[in-house]
């Protein structure tokens, strides 16, 4: 019953996962695509199974002869025990899954901490191994530690029982890790947690065989498969030779934008709402204070950098277009990586002034980084080699502007909104080679002028009342998708539509600007079908609403910029609550972090907003060149991009 119930949830969750935005099923794998999940090779490390996931070499076990090296005095010095456990921000009362769990070392340290209220889930495929941990927690008197017999493929566990589970230099020996893996993340509460703890591969110094050791990215990559629903939450460097990466398992029934696992893994981040509520930026800057780097960047583009653990990436255009490629920079050095040629159209498209031939934003999971130039390519990268691993050039409109409009990950899809003069779709790609599994027309009529039916929009992923829907902003319409085709829609005046929907939780409503020639900015509330513009629109602000720039939420305040005036919007009711002449024009998205909105000026100007009901200007910065890209931000990093260059911006001690 339970092996069932399990697989039962797995279908559910890639069902939902494959079907959202598709009214048929996804092609078939072709034999080209399809790999095994396990290969063996004759030649490997001797102190490896000869057994490969993933491009990794599993570890031989360590057997219960082991356990005097699990418990060995100076374990405690070396790897600080104490330390990683501090790292799990553990509470009184929770449930915890300490899987291989050995002699109980470990298990022991984490059922003190999640007191008598709680308990640990203590998993071991080892009789020999839980035997030994019984008798410890007798010696020790530690009560609610609960011994639990896995298999080599499960740990044994019942569905969403536990709020957390950790493994502690295990995961890289399990001779089935995905299947492993799987069972962790079924057996996690929605909200709850798994932590790996690993021997840091990325650093030669660490005293323990290569095979034992993963980096940082292997993890993420192996967690990263959409059917487990895990999302990077955050990596701790606290140990001295192991990281603790620790993930999340989404809820399904959470309202949201649905979340990218990621430090800025898209355009507006991995909530899609340009908040990095955490980081602790700098209030100042200037080119040379509170900058830690700075790298120029070749040719034009306007993307916006992403950011995967050590890598940023972006896309430019040189040779008049000729070229159009992916650069990698170190994200904490600023050093080239990769300089990746992925395009060379004979004929690049028209461009506005403006624009440039590279200015939607990629999208990056661990792995791979997947670079749009509109209707002159789509292409997947190898974020390691810098290899591509597929072009597309089969989305093709006549775009008049440029390309502009950013592509999202849903699942196992790569989403891009194509609306052109000539044609409107929404394209649904197989992210794992590029193929078109649909492309979804755009339903409602349009003027007979051609220049009014373009956008430049980036589509919006949101989950509501446990459904997950595409939002799909376009000239004169914005429509949504779910699992089982088109849903409802929206009618407005307007065209050459640029932001991206903003979605919040908290109100329910869905903010969408309408885009030229006069822009309103409309509140909506998700629902119902066909056309809901006279039922489901909550309200609409007409004064100084941006045409490029995407507003961003804060509490229950919507902050925007347009025409050098910021202006400051009640959530709920659409009431203004102020506005403030900053000056300039704005092309790029403002940034919220904790009390403060950052604006960003086309002259390179950076004005900071105080986030509240009074309208005050804390700072102003100034940089050389032009300001088009919307930021970026990676802990307490901000990323800014300029006609020439990138910058890393961040608080220098004095």
């Amino acid at each position: 019953m339970r092996t069932a119930l399990r697989l039962h949830r797995v279908l559910i969750r890639v069902a939902l996962l494959a079907g959202l935005c598709l009214t048929e099923a996804a092609p078939p794998v072709h034999a080209q695509d399809a790999a095994p999940r396990y290969t063996t090779r004759r030649n490997h490390d001797p102190n490896g199974t000869g057994k490969f996931y993933m491009g990794r070499e599993i570890a031989l076990v360590m057997g219960h002869q082991g356990i005097a090296w699990l418990e060995r005095p100076e374990r405690e010095q070396e790897e600080r025990l104490t330390a990683m456990v501090d790292a799990l921000d553990l509470q009184p009362g929770q449930v915890v899954a300490d899987i291989g769990a050995g002699s109980g070392v470990i298990s022991i340290m984490l059922a003190r901490r999640v007191g008598e209220t709680g308990k640990v889930m203590a998993v071991d495929i080892q009789p020999e191994m839980l035997d030994a941990l019984v008798e410890k927690c007798r010696l020790f008197n530690v009560p609610n530690v609960e011994p639990v017999l896995g298999t080599n493929k499960s740990p044994r566990l019942d569905p969403e029982s536990v709020d957390l589970a950790i493994m502690v230099d295990v995961y890289h020996e399990f001779d089935f890790p995905y299947e492993m893996l799987r069972d962790i993340a079924l057996a996690i509460k929605p909200g709850g947690r798994i932590a790996f703890v690993e021997y840091r591969k990325e650093d030669p110094t660490v005293p323990i065989k290569e095979v034992h050791k993963m980096s940082e990215m292997q993890v993420r990559r192996e967690a990263a498969l959409p059917e487990l629903g895990l999302v990077w939450s955050r990596t701790d460097g606290r140990l001295p030779w192991q990281h603790v990466i620790l993930f999340e398992k989404l809820d399904p029934a959470a309202n949201g934008p649905v979340r990218v696992s990621g430090e800025w893994p898209q355009f507006r981040g991995p909530r899609s709402d340009n908040r990095a509520d955490d980081a602790e930026l700098p209030l100042q800057w200037t080119e040379t204070k509170n900058v830690r780097w700075a790298q120029d960047v070749p040719g034009r583009g306007w993307s916006s950098p992403v950011i995967l653990g050590n890598q940023l990436w972006l896309t430019t255009a040189t040779n008049d277009g000729h070229s159009l490629r992916a650069i990698c920079l170190d994200r904490h050095r600023g050093d080239v990586l990769h300089d990746v040629e992925v395009f060379t159209p004979k004929e690049p498209c028209d461009l506005n002034p403006k624009n440039s031939h590279a200015s939607p934003t990629p999208a990056i999971e661990p792995g791979r980084v997947y670079v749009h130039f509109g209707t002159m390519g789509t292409a997947a990268l190898d974020t390691d080699t810098g290899k591509v691993l597929w072009r597309n050039t089969t989305l093709k409109i006549d775009h008049k502007e440029g390309p502009g409009g950013s592509p999202i990950l849903v699942g196992p899809h790569l989403i891009v909104l194509c609306d052109g003069m000539d044609e409107q779709y929404v394209a649904v790609l197989d992210k794992r080679n590029g193929r078109v599994v649909k492309k979804l027309p755009r339903e409602q009529p349009f003027p007979e002028n051609p220049d009014f039916r373009k956008a430049y929009a980036t589509p919006l992923a949101i989950r509501v009342d446990g459904r997950e829907l595409l939002i799909c902003p376009g000239a004169h319409q914005l429509e949504t998708h779910g699992p089982d085709g088109p849903e409802w829609n929206i009618r407005y005046g307007g065209f050459s539509n640029v932001p991206q929907p903003v979605y919040s939780p908290e109100t329910g409503l869905l903010y969408v600007c309408t885009g030229y020639m006069k822009p309103e900015l409309w509140a909506v509330r998700p629902g119902g079908s066909g056309d809901v513009s006279e039922s489901h629109v909550e309200w609409k602000f007409t004064r100084q609403v941006p045409a490029i720039p995407t507003p961003v939420m804060v509490g229950e305040r919507l902050f925007m910029v347009h025409d050098g005036v910021a202006t400051c919007v009640d959530a709920h009711s659409g009431a203004q609550v102020w506005q403030g002449r900053v000056g300039g024009a704005f092309s790029a998205s403002p940034l919220a972090s904790r009390d403060r909105v950052y604006l960003f000026a086309e002259d390179g100007r950076t004005v900071v907003l105080a986030a509240g009901d009074e309208f005050e200007v804390l700072a102003e910065s100034q940089l050389p060149g032009e300001v088009l890209a919307s930021p970026a931000v990676a802990e307490n990093d901000l990323f800014l991009r300029t006609d020439s260059r990138v910058y890393c911006i961040s608080l220098q001690q004095e």
